[in-house]
């Protein structure tokens, strides 16, 4: 049985991630599962509409991008929710259900939205102001998600955030570029997937073949829900690491919310 509160209470950026990693990839099937079911919907009314072609033209206007915008959002938050409970769990050595997960993350579907769209105003301001000061409101606010799920402080879970990351902001700072660097890397592997796709499904007529855009659309969902799984997952190790950092918790102590 792995302790990981004895080996957290220094906190590195270093550690944080590769534990992230080494969660997510121990629960590939669950939480990949997860993320795929959650975003579905929006992938698979691409896939029946045709509306991921990327030489479909637009005509007229239409509420649906504005309700599968809406939507994306929603699960994505749920996605997040979920994951978060699942990663404390799996951190106390103990593994949650795709159920209990779902049934997790759709409880607190509405509280951790509404600090979602708090928080994303407030680093999307500071980040008009300047990047920089948009940088530091999203390292303050790194953990506010894990707060909303384990502690369920409502808006509290703002400053609880920005309490809990004071003093270890510059690690955080690199969990940040090494998600940027993740992140990069990612989108190029799209790209390169992306392009062979459209060059082998291209028919005579310059359009593209069903298949093709069928392939292009799922390779994008398949990669989307990787992204939100692993920052999900991040978010709730840091969230974890710094309360055993700073406050001296244990495992069983954080993950005693859900009991």
């Amino acid at each position: 049985m792995v302790d990981y509160a004895a080996a957290a209470t220094d906190f590195r950026a270093g550690r944080v991630m590769a534990r992230s990693f080494s969660t997510l990839f121990r629960n590939i099937v669950p939480f990949g599962l997860l993320a795929l079911v959650l975003t579905s919907p929006t992938y698979v009314y691409h896939i029946l509409t045709g509306s991921g072609d990327p030489l479909a033209e637009e005509v007229g206007l239409s509420v649906e991008p504005f309700i599968i915008f809406v939507a994306e959002i929603l699960l994505g938050y749920i996605v997040t929710a979920a994951l978060v409970y699942g990663t404390i769990q799996d951190l106390r050595n103990e593994r949650a259900s795709v159920g209990d997960c779902l049934s997790k993350g759709l409880s607190l579907m509405f509280p951790v939205l509404g600090v979602a769209i708090v928080s994303g105003l407030l680093t999307g301001l500071a980040t008009l102001a300047f990047v920089i000061p948009g940088i530091i409101v999203a390292i303050m606010l790194w953990v506010v998600i894990p707060v909303a799920v384990v502690e369920q402080r409502g808006l509290e879970s703002l400053p609880r955030s920005a309490e809990l990351t004071k003093g270890y902001r510059w690690p955080i700072f690199f969990l940040f570029l090494m998600l940027f660097v993740i992140l990069i890397g990612v989108g190029m592997v799209m790209g390169v997937i992306a392009t062979a796709i459209m060059a082998a499904g291209m028919d005579s007529s310059g359009g593209f073949s069903t298949p093709a855009l069928t392939g292009l659309i799922a390779t994008e969902w398949i990669i989307s829900a990787f992204i939100s799984a692993l920052s999900a997952v991040l978010a709730a190790v840091t969230y974890h690491d710094l309360r055993v950092a700073k406050e001296g918790a244990d495992t069983s102590q954080i993950a005693a919310v859900f009991d």
